[in-house]
């Protein structure tokens, strides 16, 4: 591989690396505080504030064994930004934050 090519790799990955690493976070624009997947629901509240919108879409089922499951709740909380701004879906399973989706532009608050 010559040093031209190599080159050209390490600049790609320097640009793709962090685009994936922020894919995972959210700053809310209200106290520009960043909340992380993981995190649970006490702590998003925290540092954005409450949700625009709370829907409980469905349970999830997690088999711990052959005789056992478990529910886990799944609510999915959207916060609205105003017009400029998308609107941002975060996805919570048994309290914890497991997705962040954004959807159109806000409509404000």
């Amino acid at each position: 591989m010559s040093s031209k090519n190599l080159f050209f790799l390490i600049l790609i990955g320097f640009v793709v690396l962090p685009a994936q690493a922020l894919a995972d976070n959210l700053r809310c624009p209200n106290t520009g505080r960043i909340i992380h997947e993981g995190e649970t629901q006490g702590e998003v509240v925290s540092k954005c504030g409450e949700p625009d919108y709370v829907s409980q879409t469905s349970s999830l089922f997690l088999r711990i064994n052959r005789f056992e499951s478990r529910e886990i709740p799944v609510e999915e909380w959207t916060y609205d930004f105003g017009p400029n701004r998308f609107m941002q879906i975060l996805r919570f399973e048994g309290g914890r934050l497991r997705q962040i989706e954004h959807s159109g532009y806000g409509r404000g608050r």
